[in-house]
């Protein structure tokens, strides 16, 4: 079979291109596994090089501006390389930033050196964050995407459920929890032969030139900004628990650090719970509905982790599940000319928002407390659904419009 033949399968052909969509699933699981145990590390690193929350916080700060950095420069490098290509050198800069981090905190002195390798790995995060989306999109049929994307975000709650229970027993035996970036360091590793051993390089040859264009402003609808902010916002609340559970629930409840694990476990089970079963049982229930449900249930558990028990917190996992993969699929139906860029603006939103919340919790966390910090969570999702109720009433008034 030639390379152009599995090429235009990948992209216009009834079904999937799999060795692009095995690299994405893969990806997104190493993708998680970085971000989301970074969160129960967190204590532990602020004790091992005995900093502030507000300095500590520069551990996160900086990789998301390194992420903004990488989204910025999306159409160079995507033109560039292509999706396949671009995969394979943010992934190795996932691997070396990733042995870094883990290498240098043994090195007296060394919290700069520590940062710079976050930086790294931060840089991958922010583009792997666009790739893998618009290789789902790109690799298969429209049919296919909400199932597909469900999917692939499932790989990233199954990574988020294993990192808290890794670093845990990581620290618990060994007392040091430099060795979970070696765990995951291999993890990438694997990732990194596959892509470049057992994925051919003409597969990439359409994907290159279907790269998204630039997300320049001045072409991007009200609707296609809004739903980029919607994606900012959303995934500032859901980091906000995801990095800052467990240090919470130490400081403000006085959990063990065990049982403070155990509760951003249960968080990551509702995240992929809930993300394997939509993939698996799909709703008869429009986009928009579910992702206001989503957002209105999730505000919800934020009050009830703040006023009556940590279990609210818990419980968001589940109603947060379904979001960030029916946003990407509800962007493709209703934006789908746009769809490119929007996915691009919003991971650079992410990125900035990212980079505002981890400073500025940080600095409220030392100034006042880590209550206070926490209401961060609640305000992003308020937005959200703000600028939800915006992109409903437009789309509501575009297709009352087009049937007149």
């Amino acid at each position: 079979m030639s390379h152009e033949k599995i090429s235009r399968k990948g992209l216009s052909a009834d079904q999937p291109n799999f060795p692009f969509l095995i690299s994405a699933y893969f990806s997104l699981f190493t993708l998680g596994m970085i971000d989301m145990a970074r969160g129960p590390i967190y204590p532990e690193f602020l004790k091992h090089f005995q900093v502030s929350t507000t300095l500590g916080s520069l551990f996160f700060t900086v990789a998301s501006i390194a992420g903004l950095a990488a989204n910025l420069t999306c159409p160079w490098w995507m033109k560039r390389w292509g999706s396949y290509k671009s995969l394979r050198v943010f992934t190795a800069l996932q691997f070396i930033g990733c042995v870094g981090v883990g290498a240098a905190s043994y090195l007296p002195n060394s919290f700069s050196l520590v940062l710079f390798f976050a930086a790294l790995f931060g840089l991958s995060l922010g583009g792997l964050g666009i790739i893998i989306n618009v290789l789902v999109v790109e690799s298969a049929p429209q049919r296919m995407h909400n199932r597909l994307l469900s999917g692939v975000h499932t790989m990233y709650g199954l990574a988020a459920l294993l990192a808290p229970v890794m670093v845990t027993y990581i620290i618990a035996k060994w007392s040091d929890w430099q060795y979970t970036f070696f765990v995951i360091a291999a993890a990438v590793g694997a990732l990194l032969i596959y892509s470049t051993f057992f994925v051919r390089s003409g597969f990439d040859s359409t994907l290159k030139t279907n790269a998204p264009e630039p997300p320049r402003i001045k072409d991007l609808s009200s609707l296609g900004w809004s739903f980029a902010l919607i994606m900012a916002f959303y995934v500032g609340a859901e980091m906000i628990l995801s990095t800052r559970m467990v240090v919470y629930l130490l400081r403000q409840h006085e959990f063990s650090f065990e049982q403070a694990s155990l509760y951003l476990t249960l968080f990551f089970t509702g995240l992929m719970i809930g993300r394997l079963s939509f993939a698996l049982l799909p709703l008869k229930v429009s986009s928009l509905t579910l992702l206001q449900g989503s957002l209105f249930i999730s505000l919800v558990g934020y009050a009830v982790g703040f006023f009556a028990s940590p279990w609210g917190f818990v419980f968001c996992g589940l109603s947060m599940s379904v979001f960030f993969p029916t946003l990407v699929a509800s962007i493709s139906e209703n934006r789908p000319k746009e769809s490119g860029q929007i996915i691009a603006l919003g991971m650079t939103g992410v990125s900035v928002i990212l980079i505002i919340m981890h400073w500025t919790f940080g600095l409220i966390a030392d100034l006042w407390n880590m209550r206070v910090a926490m209401t961060l969570g609640p305000l992003f999702l308020l937005v959200a659904i703000i600028l939800l109720l915006f992109c409903r009433s437009q789309i509501n008034e575009q297709s009352n419009t087009s049937s007149i």
